[in-house]
């Protein structure tokens, strides 16, 4: 089975190798770097979590009270595991405490996540390396890639769940996520980029709110690269299909609205914007550009 874990002096003494090339597929070169073709194909299982029944290939599991909810699914030789988002956005949005409770690490005591997200990972943790042991049945390689994905709460879950992976099985996982909230306090973002930053993008639309909360006063932050999407625009390849030029079709192409790990000063002119559009109309009105349907339209 691929999930065994291992000792820690056998991971001592064998690292885990670079992340692997992606197969054809997935429709990329590497996932070192951000892959907009992953993206799409991981934006769409993050939406698929949403929905009610399965592909044949796929393993769905759920909490006992039905709030969290992740879709396993063999694609090629790679394992993905998204996580549904929250079904009361609204709720969630205006209910936020923002406490935070520790995270079960000896090394890094302050480290402390969202009360609310660890809960929800805890509802399915075991289930979940249940149902990819079961997923699996070839032969243990350490070269199959695991995808952790999900939209909004799903995509806090997929990072809690990357964490605990890698410190389970020693092995390294690669995270999308698509209009995340923050997940833990300064020291849980610095513990989590040093194993996985390399690994992870968190895909936001410029116009979501989400990916602002919990609040940064309330002592929450980001962790892992930022993949920024301006709202959607027409492509190169939209415009060489008007004008009656025929070629293939290409990605890139189509997806060059993007900045990848922008600064402060870079996103100053969206926050502006959001600002005033938030004073104006208030959190929930912003709700719409959050939908994970604004996500997959990013990608079109």
């Amino acid at each position: 089975m691929i999930l065994q874990p291992r000792s820690r002096g056998d991971a001592e003494n064998n690292p885990p190798p670079p992340p692997p090339s992606a197969s054809p597929r997935l429709g990329g070169e590497n996932h070192f770097g951000f892959n907009p073709a992953l993206g799409r194909r991981l934006c769409q299982l993050s939406a698929a979590a949403y929905l009610p029944g399965l592909a044949p290939e796929t393993r769905e599991i759920e909490s006992g009270d039905g709030e969290t909810r992740a879709v396993i699914s063999l694609l090629g030789e790679s394992i993905a595991v998204a996580f549904r988002g929250t079904r009361d956005l609204r709720n969630w949005i205006t209910d936020i405490d923002c406490l935070q409770t520790g995270y079960p690490i000896f090394d890094w005591g302050a480290c402390r996540l969202h009360t609310g997200f660890w809960r929800a990972w805890l509802a399915v943790e075991q289930k979940l390396w249940t149902a990819l042991a079961a997923l699996d049945t070839r032969p243990a390689t350490r070269n199959t890639r695991i995808f952790y994905t999900g939209h909004s709460l799903g995509g806090a879950l997929a990072m809690i769940a990357a964490d605990r992976f890698r410190r389970a099985f020693h092995r390294q996982p690669i995270v999308y996520t698509f209009g995340q909230p923050r997940v833990g306090n300064p020291y849980w973002a610095r513990m989590y980029d040093l194993s996985l930053k390399a690994f992870t993008w968190r895909v936001v639309h410029a116009d979501d709110i989400v990916p602002r909360v919990p609040w940064l006063l309330g002592d929450f932050r980001h962790c892992g690269q930022e993949a920024f999407y301006g709202p959607p625009q027409i492509g190169r390849a939209e415009q060489r299909a008007q004008a009656g030029i025929s070629s293939p079709f290409c990605l890139r192409d189509a997806l060059d609205n993007f900045r990848l790990n922008p600064g402060v000063l870079e996103k100053i002119p969206w926050d502006a914007r959001n600002a005033a559009r938030e004073l104006r109309s208030g959190k929930l009105a912003l709700l719409a550009d959050h939908h994970v349907d604004s996500y997959l339209a990013l990608f079109k």
